[in-house]
């Protein structure tokens, strides 16, 4: 396929295309101003949308990023840690013992490892 005729968004934003063949399609997402699950949308040149019933996206914030907390660092040992409405953390890493963990009407979310 050629890249030309490949248009991906993801939540109505364009994910920038790296590459693509007859099977697979390599983007990178653009940012979004808060977690939330959303539908992937391809559209290959004259050939129409195709139907993605289980391509799902997930934006979310991981507990390791400074991102996740303003531009800060991640909670310390100690300190108070606040997940807000409508956010969704990944834990992604071993966090130390926290003087509280107030999930505001947002989500944490376990990474299991195998």
């Amino acid at each position: 396929t050629n890249m030309v005729e490949v248009n991906v968004t993801i939540a109505g934003s364009v994910c920038d295309l790296q590459s693509s063949n007859s099977t697979h399609i390599v983007c990178v997402t653009n940012a979004q101003s808060q977690s939330q699950e959303t539908k992937v949308r391809v559209n290959i040149g004259d050939r129409g949308i195709g139907k993605m019933d289980n391509a799902d996206f997930f934006y979310i914030d991981v507990w390791s990023s400074r991102f996740t907390w303003g531009g800060l660092s991640p909670p310390e040992k100690g300190s108070f840690a606040v997940i807000t409405k409508g956010q969704t953390i990944l834990l992604d890493t071993s966090t130390p013992v926290l003087k509280m963990l107030l999930i505001q009407g947002g989500q944490l979310q376990m990474e299991v490892f195998v």
